[in-house]
């Protein structure tokens, strides 16, 4: 990843190689869910945002909670536009099924950076997971 030093030693600061994720470090998978997002030609914010993608913990993966940071704190680093994408992407319940649907009620641009921000997340993690499958239609891919 290029020219996310500050946000990625802010992940380092606030412990986030010390939180277990799927067999390995939230921080290598916020990495790795950034650098998707980073090689699909995604805007700057998305990048951000899918770095930061479950920093205030998610219904799924709740680890994160025990991190002590504010909102704040998260958009000076990273900006307004990504931590609201980074904070809709935590505080969503059933957050699969409603972004696949935008079943939301936020705007379009939002749905979309979202949903990129989801696929992002699944393939990372799995890259035969059948949750690709209707991203990957709403995407256009």
């Amino acid at each position: 990843m290029k020219n996310y030093a500050n946000e990625l030693s802010f992940l380092t600061e606030i412990g986030c190689q010390e939180l277990p994720h799927s067999g390995r470090t939230l921080y290598d998978h916020l990495k790795g869910t950034a650098s998707i997002l980073e090689d699909n030609n995604r805007p700057n914010y998305e990048v951000k945002a899918g770095l930061f993608h479950s920093i205030y913990g998610t219904e799924i993966y709740s680890k994160s909670k025990k991190i002590k940071i504010t909102r704040d704190s998260v958009r000076q680093i990273i900006g307004n536009r990504a931590e609201q994408l980074a904070y809709i992407f935590c505080d969503t319940e059933d957050r699969g099924r409603k972004i696949i649907q935008g079943d939301m009620l936020v705007s379009k641009s939002i749905i979309e950076s979202l949903r990129w921000i989801e696929y992002a997340n699944v393939l990372e993690q799995n890259e035969y997971s059948p949750a690709l499958i209707p991203l990957r239609i709403r995407l256009g891919m």
